[in-house]
């Protein structure tokens, strides 16, 4: 794995929704938690969607009625009554010995849509429960166990980031094809233009992002006009020589052939 990518095995249990896989990855990697299964879509969460991480040393049924008292819960419950969710496997159940849980968390967060939801992520190796602990803690800039309002406007150290990030990419661009070296900008062009993209699909449920996203378009656009530009003036450039080459080929060809008519004149 690239560096600063922590994988880490387990089970995990949606609870809302009722999806439980038997097989799963939560990854760290790059600004994002990835939930990964065979059998189920991909969820991809970021640090500002998380409410809170924490040890789940509680029943399921005690985890989601405690969560029932706060306005956003109590608005999803309305549409969703907790009597249709599904009790789930054994797994979900409270661990026999009370000092196992530590490789039980429980991740309550926000969809795009703000919609709450909470996964139960059960580690295989329970040696790596701390470890995984400090990856939560380290990710989401809270302790266990802390509470956070969730912001719908784009923290300023999560723009920055995409920007400074998406400056490096465009200065490289520039410099590949400053360099005349067109095969190496190619990939690095594509995957400006993906960063690009998947930055502003992940800043998106976010509000205020304009400056954001016009700053990542500058990136984007102003290296590739670059490189179009001299990529056009090279190939022109070389078109001129290529066409002043065959004309002083020309005109070569031209004074043999005069100088070989003028010595059979002479005889």
């Amino acid at each position: 794995m690239k560096a600063n990518t922590f994988v880490y095995e387990g089970k995990c249990g949606f609870l809302l929704q009722g999806s439980y896989q038997e097989r799963c990855k939560a990854i760290f990697s790059k600004g994002k938690l990835m939930l990964l299964s065979k059998n189920a879509p991909s969820t991809k969460i970021l640090p500002q969607q998380i409410l809170k991480v924490s040890n789940a040393k509680k029943s399921i049924s005690t985890i989601i009625e405690k969560d029932s008292s706060s306005e956003l819960w109590r608005k999803y419950f309305e549409v969703n009554p907790k009597d249709k969710l599904k009790k789930g496997p054994n797994w979900l159940k409270d661990p026999l010995q009370r000092e196992l849980t530590n490789h039980r968390y429980t991740i309550r967060f926000v969809t795009r849509n703000f919609q709450p939801r909470i996964v139960l992520f059960v580690l295989d190796d329970q040696n790596k429960a701390a470890a995984m602990g400090q990856a939560i803690q380290n990710f989401t800039g809270m302790r266990l166990g802390q509470q956070r309002e969730i912001n719908s406007i784009l923290e300023p150290q999560v723009s920055t980031k995409h920007i400074r990030e998406s400056n490096r990419m465009s200065q490289r661009l520039i410099g590949y094809c400053s360099a005349k070296m067109y095969e190496e900008a190619q990939p690095m062009a594509r995957k400006l233009n993906a960063y690009v993209n998947n930055a502003i699909d992940e800043i998106s449920i976010f509000s205020d992002i304009e400056r954001t996203v016009s700053a990542l378009y500058f990136a984007r656009d102003k290296a590739v006009a670059i490189c179009d530009n001299k990529l056009l003036d090279d190939i022109q450039k070389a078109n001129e020589q290529k066409k002043s080459d065959q004309l002083a080929q020309i005109e070569e060809e031209r004074f043999k052939r005069e100088e070989a008519f003028e010595m059979l004149s002479s005889f």
